[in-house]
């Protein structure tokens, strides 16, 4: 059995970093998922936002779900929005999309 029989995941390079200037509005972003190997079989992946090892619900919408793969299938894309608020974004540096 070869490693990539199994399906690994990893951001693609271009959604690695996103920078977002908040909006009086909510700011709708996306980020790609990538399977790089094991396109064999169907892939469950939950997702979520966190802020400090909390759920970034004051700031993401939503702030988890699931991204699932087909067979074969190998892009799938997180869709979410930074919503406003009143708190300097300096002071909210994410710990990312957990995947």
């Amino acid at each position: 059995t070869s490693i990539h029989d199994f399906p690994l995941l990893g951001f693609d390079n271009a959604s690695m970093l996103k920078s977002v200037v908040e909006r009086s509005t909510l700011s709708p972003e996306t980020l790609t998922v990538k399977r790089r190997f094991g396109l064999r079989g169907g892939s469950r992946v939950h997702w979520e936002a966190r802020l400090d090892g909390v759920l970034a619900s004051a700031d993401i919408e939503p702030v988890e779900g699931d991204l699932i793969f087909a067979q074969g299938e190998d892009v799938k894309t997180i869709n979410f929005n930074v919503k406003p608020d009143a708190t300097p974004e300096i002071l909210e540096v994410s710990d990312h999309i957990i995947i």
